[in-house]
């Protein structure tokens, strides 16, 4: 009896995860909708301010019943189902240590109590995160009709902008990417980098580069103060060592393959149900491709996992599979597969056999 109570929690918490994800990676959309509207030089502040407002409540927990408002002194900009109730979060908008507007969120209907009425912490972190971008982006937008010199003042390109905000937002996203950009800058031997390496995670100096297995970077829940430190060093070497150009294009795919990491996670779930692996992989495989990306490395972690799951363990197998199988094979066999919904149960022997033999041929 306490196996199954045990089962049941973890099936719980594992589920709870899960829906964790999915909201980071609706942050992550509203995050990076917003910095490419930041940075179009073609968008008016009222252009600019009315595609913002559209971002907003897709990012809330509950988009169906979400309405947002941005006011700047007298003008409002507002959501086409936009009422205010009672149920409301607001973040006031500051420039130059004034209040000159004002971002509100409302529920249209009554919802359970959380962190914050019916809005979760990471709902304020993601709204305060908001206004302070609003607060610099009208403040540059305002210098810039004033001062045509103000060209050669210094101005962050769109991945610093995503640091900041998520900084504030989701402090594990920015560690993931942080990691990202040390592993890339180790690879080419970059002196900096690999000098940071050693005084955080010493590296035995009779080793190759190929067995290095990492750095010990802080937990973001524990040490924030770390956190930003090493990332601060790493971004100034990247700024020092790679063109803008090309880190945006590096921000830009690995912020698109960490939208991957729901389906990654699931799929290494134990004892994962054929109606939760069936569901997140229609929700991936069904999401626009120009915005998802599945890192090779995660692809086979992937296949890996669900071959193991469906078919079987055996190493021979499993070797040979995940070579013709891929993740996507899986919605196909899925869709089409009878059984309990919330079972755990594998195909038999001679379907594997037949469907890895189909996909050789």
């Amino acid at each position: 009896m306490n196996e199954i109570k045990e089962k049941k929690n973890s099936n719980s918490s594992s589920h709870y995860q899960t829906n964790e994800l999915k909201e980071r990676v609706k942050e992550l959309d509203c995050l990076y909708g917003l910095t490419n509207i930041v940075k179009n030089k073609n968008l008016s502040l009222d252009e600019a301010l009315h595609e913002i407002v559209k971002l907003i409540p897709p990012a809330w927990q509950y988009p169906e019943i979400t309405c947002a408002k941005i006011t700047i002194k007298n003008k409002e900009y507002k959501t086409d189902n936009f009422k205010e109730t009672k149920w409301s979060q607001i973040s006031n908008i500051i420039l130059d240590d004034k209040k000159i507007g004002v971002l509100e969120v409302y529920y249209l209907e009554k919802k359970p109590q959380l962190d914050e009425g019916p809005f979760l912490i990471e709902e304020r972190r993601l709204i305060d995160a908001i206004s302070d971008l609003l607060g610099q982006y009208i403040g540059e937008k305002r210098v810039k009709e004033v001062l045509v010199e103000s060209k050669t003042s210094e101005k962050k390109q769109d991945w610093e902008v995503i640091i900041d905000l998520l900084l504030k937002t989701d402090p594990r996203t920015l560690l993931r990417l942080t990691r990202k950009m040390t592993y890339y800058l180790y690879r080419y031997e970059n002196e900096k980098i690999t000098a940071l390496i050693s005084k955080i995670s010493p590296v035995d100096k009779g080793s190759s580069s190929s067995q290095w297995c990492g750095i010990n970077m802080p937990n973001p829940r524990q040490d924030l103060d770390s956190l930003k430190n090493i990332q601060k060093q790493v971004f100034e070497i990247a700024k020092e060592t790679i063109p803008s150009e090309e880190i945006s294009n590096l921000f830009q795919n690995w912020m698109k393959q960490d939208k991957a990491r729901p389906l990654l996670l699931t799929s290494q779930k134990e004892g994962i149900s054929l109606l939760e692996i069936t569901d997140e992989l229609n929700r991936f495989y069904n999401q626009d491709f120009e915005d998802t990306i599945l890192a090779p490395e995660d692809k086979i972690s992937v296949k890996t996992a669900l071959i193991r799951r469906f078919f079987t363990n055996r190493p021979d197998y499993v070797n040979v599979a995940k070579t013709f199988i891929e993740p996507e094979d899986f919605i196909t066999l899925l869709n089409h597969t009878v059984g309990p919904t919330h079972g755990s149960g594998k195909f038999g022997g001679k379907t594997s056999g037949i469907f890895l033999a189909e996909k050789i041929i």
